[in-house]
This record gives C-alpha cells, sequence and structure tokens, in this order.
C-alpha cells in the first residue's frame, strides 16, 4: 500500500505538469498513478501539498 507522503509527491508532481480543472480530474490522474483516493479525502490531501498552482484560464465563476 502507498503511503501519504508518497500520495503528496505524486499530488506536487502531478500539480507541476498538469492542468487539473477539479477534483474529479486528479482523483482520476491519481488512480492512473496507482492512488484509491475517496472524493472526500482530496481537499485535505491538497491542502497538506505546499505546492499549489491557481487557474489562469477560467471560464467559470473560480
Amino acid at each position: 500500500m502507498k503511503g501519504k507522503s508518497e500520495r503528496q509527491s505524486v499530488i506536487r508532481s502531478l500539480v507541476r505538469r498538469e492542468n487539473i480543472a477539479n477534483q474529479e480530474e486528479l482523483q482520476s490522474l491519481l488512480e492512473k498513478e496507482g492512488f484509491i483516493v475517496a472524493q472526500a479525502t482530496l481537499p485535505t490531501a491538497i491542502l497538506t501539498c505546499t505546492s499549489f498552482r491557481i487557474a489562469t484560464n477560467c471560464k467559470t465563476d473560480c
């Protein structure tokens, strides 16, 4: 089983290299990396990571 620190490292890597539109997309990308993450735990997982990227081309109210 993959641990929290490995998951956080993968989240940071994904955020740096992908344009992730929403939590569902992040969840899908994590699953492709071998992580099963419940939708409810994603906000906490994201907040515990130190890297954030703010959407620059937001077509809806952000």
